[in-house]
């Protein structure tokens, strides 16, 4: 796709060409992981193009490639481009979007999983669902993310956030399951701090489904770093 390809290429005056040569600004991603013209603005945070494209008409919310695709607010929350993510939000970008079939994620998801708390933040108060369902076969939903990426600050923030909008979340299996990679990358401490959530859940759930790890036993020095507990807000 021309467009696309020119708006990833930064080339403003050939995207001007383009559309004024009738290039369809809402032109479906290529096969094989295509972007839209506007995702590949986003992707490279090139903000003239994408006011570009909005004068003509793109739609903020155009679907992604079904496989790792991202929608534009998600690409922008992901890659940490902030001021495009606030411009997409003022023209009606959909905080809770459905994410792409294949490994997608939320903007929130996106967010937590590196660490950018003040946008977590800020998702959450404008409106996005703590507990939405990440993509199929997507490793890196929020509190995974979260706790892969030691950010204790961010897995407290989900924790009350998706306590407020229903108590029984997130279900022991997912506590377990972001136990599991805090260990995997070695942060013990909140490994040992999600120990009594997960506990605290009725027993008869599954909570090994999706753990990666056959225990969540303490280091092998039995040593834990001394941290405030995570708790779930009610």
């Amino acid at each position: 796709m021309a467009l696309g390809s020119a708006a990833w290429r930064g080339n403003c005056q050939l995207v001007i060409l383009l559309l004024e040569y009738n290039a369809d600004v809402n032109a479906r991603p290529q096969p094989c992981g295509g972007w839209t013209a506007l995702q590949e603005a986003v992707e490279q945070d090139n903000k003239v193009i994408v006011r570009v494209l909005f004068k003509v008409g793109v739609d903020v919310n155009a679907s992604p490639h079904h496989d790792h695709g991202k929608k534009a607010l998600q690409a922008a929350v992901a890659e940490g481009h902030f001021d495009i993510a606030h411009i997409l939000l003022d023209v009606g970008a959909d905080v809770n979007s459905p994410t792409a079939e294949m490994v997608g994620i939320t903007a929130l998801q996106g967010a937590s999983t590196k660490g950018f708390l003040g946008m977590v933040k800020f998702l959450i108060h404008v409106g996005a669902d703590p507990c939405a369902p990440a993509g199929k076969y997507s490793a890196m939903a929020k509190l995974s993310g979260a706790s892969w990426y030691g950010r204790l600050d961010v897995i407290q923030l989900l924790l009350n956030a998706m306590a407020a909008v229903d108590p029984a979340k997130p279900s022991r299996k997912h506590l377990a399951r972001a136990a599991c990679s805090a260990k995997m990358e070695g942060h013990t401490a909140i490994v040992k701090n999600f120990d009594p959530l997960i506990c605290s859940k009725e027993s008869g759930e599954d909570s090994e489904e999706g753990c990666m790890d056959e225990s969540m036993d303490q280091s092998e020095d039995g040593e834990w770093i001394e941290i405030a507990p995570l708790s779930m807000s009610r």
